[in-house]
């Protein structure tokens, strides 16, 4: 039975990392910001990783947002952030990796925000996971308010 999210009509709902018959409270798409900000520092958006680490929420990702993930941990302030706490960027990267689900992005039937490309990225995985919110601080995506019925959360309010 698929659930219907403004157009798109997903043919899943239930998720369990484990397979078990416990359904995680929240199905997330987080932006790279916030989880760079919650495997670095501490606030809001680690609570959100500790969440999902627990099994309480569920991360969703693609590919094409693990890239990004993997180029803006190359920046040089994320950088050295992570060296002053004896991380690497690639472990970094395997943290979200490890803890999130892939779903495959399916493009979006418009261009939701033309001045941020970027941001049509997640929210083509948003839709595609059915997610059941977009955790994010863009003013874009905030402006957008909900897309396809999916609330664009601040990481603060999450």
């Amino acid at each position: 039975m698929g659930q219907e999210r403004g157009g798109y009509k997903a043919q899943y709902r239930p998720y369990s990392r484990s397979g078990s018959q416990e359904c995680s409270d929240m199905r997330i798409v987080c932006d790279t910001n916030c989880l760079i900000s919650g495997v670095l520092w501490t606030g809001a958006p680690a609570r959100i990783l500790k969440r999902v680490v627990a099994g309480s929420d569920a991360l969703f990702t693609s590919q094409t947002l693990l890239h990004e993930l993997a180029r803006v941990l190359e920046y040089a302030r994320v950088s050295k952030v992570s060296k002053v706490r004896g991380l690497r960027s690639a472990d970094l990267l395997r943290c979200v990796v490890i803890s999130s689900t892939l779903g495959v992005r399916k493009p979006l039937l418009a261009v939701a925000i033309v001045t941020d490309p970027e941001g049509d990225k997640m929210l083509a995985c948003t839709v595609s996971v059915v997610a059941d919110a977009i955790v994010s601080g863009d003013g874009h995506l905030l402006d957008l308010a909900t897309f396809g019925g999916i609330p664009v959360l601040t990481r603060w309010h999450s």
